[in-house]
């Protein structure tokens, strides 16, 4: 085997396995990471293109070093996000721990019990588990958490970009700082992605006390070529009503011409399709297979997404990774790097939110040696009515954007998540939990001072502890050490505890006892109404509120079910590229003739309005249009700014109609740039339109608002858009 200076650092057990399983070479991303783990003494951060290798540039130094000594106690854990990205990697693993004689275990809901108490007993080598799982054995085998752990020496993040920034994120974080509680040294951690757009940031959310001690491994040498194509469709009439669109004698032609295209090209091969909302996911598979059927080949697309039950899920999975060729039709669970075989393209519907997550679509295609990532990129735009900002074709024109910075290499940063407060809550009650009662001093050196809130000053979390004894989710003992109230040990003992993210309430839809899937309770459809789920059309024949639970059978009829969630967080430097798009008269390779003409038909009117020089376009003498052409926070911020001033304003998706003409608007933004409002007036006029986290409700005015100020509220940047929106008043 060549590449002999990395090869030898590796254990011989480890050596050995790669001989039997036919590796001739390291990748140079391999050989990297075994000398930073296996020759120093820093944690690592791997960037690389999906099927780059990075898992096994993780395990195989990692392996080797605690190949020696496995069974002091679990050495090496590793956390995914999705208990079917463990299950793959887990059967990875076993392939190489064989050989070294060093066990694997898996910790999830799905996982025997018998299974677990064995790894209690005895434990050693290598542990595979979700942050929930996680949480689940602080609050559960909280005595044994040194004997479990007291040798940890390692810790893999993988998919580390899809946790940083999000309430699942601060969660695994805080649980990291509180496994160093019970380790005899710190353990290493290696962190695995795809995509990160801020490695320095994420660097810090590792190792927050010493993000100089990552060092960062970017995978230049496996770049991918990339076939990429944007398809524009027409929608030559009104905006119809969900029903009518599922008519089938009435649907868009737009939408209709985008099947037929996402038919013709992915009916052969295995495939992704992805769309951003599960309600389209089961519009799409339905309308493909219809048109599959009539061709004799019913059941050619198969279905996935978070609200269908396990079974079907894992029945699609196990169907992708068979010798047929089938395309998915899916949302974000495929996203990630579940292993479903050899897929050739990728269809996405919709314009994403993200260059984050365009990547990873575009990622889970061309795992093979040599083969290219494809993608065809689908939206369909209305026609324009009246004066706004729908004539410049904003899903088009977002989605060149994002293909522009994708190509460019640019990514967004993790959002912040400094003021979560509701995972904080979560966080306390666990620690209670694991140590029956603890002082809050205590609680404060654990979770603030050296742990995942450190950015929480002690004024607030003395405030917030209050606010939980009013709440009665603690109480103070006379010793004065803080235990769960009667409240507190009811959501502790809940089965959605462990997740600090929530969830909505279901009900269970079920064919014959068979579950297919789950619906919100805002939702739920009446008896004799129809139901589109799982790809097929059902029919409505019994509801169950007492049990939570809607009985279906087969049916003709369809209506596309409704499910929760909201739009995602725009980075500035996608609306800024938006309006460069406009700005310049750039052809793009990748469009289709009808995106052509749409991008040309928006350009002519962006100059028309002279756009280009102005964000200022009078509507007339009483109304006028601010294009801040800006991020999602600041926009709000702005808003917020615009309403504390008493101003009557419309929020766009990327514009704010206010009830001024263009003179009186300049005047007032410039009383506003000069006299700006602590962010503290603003929290309260975008409380009611921020999502709630899961435990927000127990937190008063003053603590929402604070965390509002610290996550949402960008008064910096909306001074800059502020000026920008002046400067182009005087220019214009």
């Amino acid at each position: 085997m060549s590449n002999h200076s990395a090869y030898e650092m590796l254990a011989p057990s480890i050596q050995r396995a790669l001989y039997k399983k036919g590796w001739e070479t390291l990748r140079p991303l391999q050989e990297q990471a075994i000398h930073i783990l296996c020759g120093t003494e820093s944690d690592l951060l791997i960037s690389a293109q999906t099927a780059a290798g990075k898992t096994e540039a993780a395990f195989l130094p990692i392996l080797s070093l605690i190949q020696p000594n496995s069974m002091e106690s679990v050495r090496a854990i590793y956390v995914g996000p999705l208990k079917a990205l463990i299950n793959d990697q887990f059967r990875r693993l076993e392939d190489l721990c064989q050989y070294a004689e060093i066990p694997v275990h898996r910790w999830h809901g799905d996982v025997s019990s018998k299974s677990k108490k064995e790894l209690v007993k005895r434990p050693g080598g290598v542990l595979l588990i979700t942050p929930e799982s996680l949480e689940s054995i602080f609050i559960n085998r909280s005595e044994s958490l040194r004997h479990l752990f007291h040798s940890l020496s390692y810790i893999v993040l993988d998919e580390v970009h899809s946790m940083h920034g999000t309430e699942r994120g601060t969660h695994l974080r805080s649980l990291l700082s509180r496994l160093d509680h019970y380790t005899i040294n710190l353990p290493r951690l290696v962190g695995l992605s795809a995509t990160i757009g801020a490695p320095e940031q994420t660097c810090h959310w590792m190792r927050p006390d010493q993000p100089e001690r990552v060092k960062l491994l970017l995978d230049e040498n496996n770049q991918k070529s990339v076939r990429f194509g944007l398809f524009a469709y027409f929608q030559d009439h009104e905006e119809q009503s969900e029903e009518s669109k599922l008519d089938e004698s009435k649907s868009a032609s737009g939408k209709q011409a985008l099947i037929n295209h996402v038919f013709q090209s992915f009916s052969k091969d295995k495939n992704l399709i992805f769309v951003n909302a599960r309600s389209g996911v089961e519009f799409y598979t339905d309308e493909l297979n219809r048109r599959a059927k009539s061709i004799g080949k019913p059941g050619q697309f198969l279905i996935h997404h978070g609200s269908l039950s396990k079974e079907i899920r894992q029945h699609t999975e196990k169907m992708m990774l068979g010798r047929r060729p089938y395309s998915t039709v899916c949302s974000a669970t495929l996203e990630l790097g579940i292993d479903i075989g050899k897929v050739r393209s990728i269809a996405q519907i919709g314009c994403p939110w993200s260059v984050s997550s365009l990547l990873q679509r575009l990622g889970r295609s061309g795992r093979e040696e040599g083969a290219p990532q494809r993608m065809q990129l689908y939206v369909v735009e209305p026609l324009p009515i009246g004066e706004n900002e729908a004539q410049y074709y904003p899903e088009l024109i977002q989605a060149i954007a994002l293909t522009e910075l994708m190509l460019e290499k640019w990514v967004e940063p993790p959002l912040s998540s400094v003021g979560d407060l509701s995972t904080l809550i979560h966080q306390v009650l666990s620690l209670i939990t694991e140590t029956g009662g603890v002082s809050a001093l205590m609680l404060y050196h654990r979770l603030i001072k050296a742990g995942a809130f450190r950015c929480v000053p002690q004024e607030v979390f003395i405030r917030l502890l209050k606010k939980m004894g009013q709440e009665d989710l603690v109480e103070q003992t006379e010793e004065g050490d803080l235990i769960l109230g009667l409240k507190g040990e009811k959501i502790v003992r809940s089965h959605d505890f462990y997740a600090a993210f929530s969830s909505t309430p279901e009900f269970r839809i079920v064919f014959q006892s068979r579950p297919l899937g789950r619906l919100p309770t805002i939702y739920v459809p009446e008896v004799g109404s129809h139901l589109l789920l799982a790809g097929r059309r059902w029919r409505v024949i019994e509801v169950d509120h007492t049990h939570r639970e809607i009985a279906v059978k087969p049916a003709q009829g369809r209506k596309q079910p409704l499910f929760t969630g909201g739009n995602g967080v725009i980075h500035r430097r996608v609306r800024q590229k938006m309006r460069d798009v406009l700005s310049d008269q750039t052809v793009y390779a990748y469009l289709n003739p009808t995106g052509k003409e749409l991008l040309q038909a928006a350009r002519q009117a962006f100059v028309s309005k002279r756009l280009q020089q102005t964000d200022l376009l009078p509507l007339s003498d009483s109304k006028t249009i601010w294009f801040p052409w800006t991020g999602s926070h600041i926009q709000s911020t702005l808003l917020a700014l615009l309403k504390h001033h008493s101003m009557k304003v419309t929020e766009g998706l990327f514009s704010l109609e206010i009830e001024m003409n263009e003179t009186q608007l300049s005047n007032a933004l410039r009383k506003i740039a000069k006299n700006l409002p602590k962010p503290e007036l603003l929290a309260p006029l975008l409380s009611h339109s921020v999502e709630a986290r899961k435990y927000d409700e127990f937190l008063d005015d003053w603590l929402r608002e604070w965390s509002i100020c610290q996550d949402i509220i960008d008064l910096d940047g909306a001074v800059i858009e502020l000026q920008n929106a002046l400067k182009s008043v005087i220019n214009h």
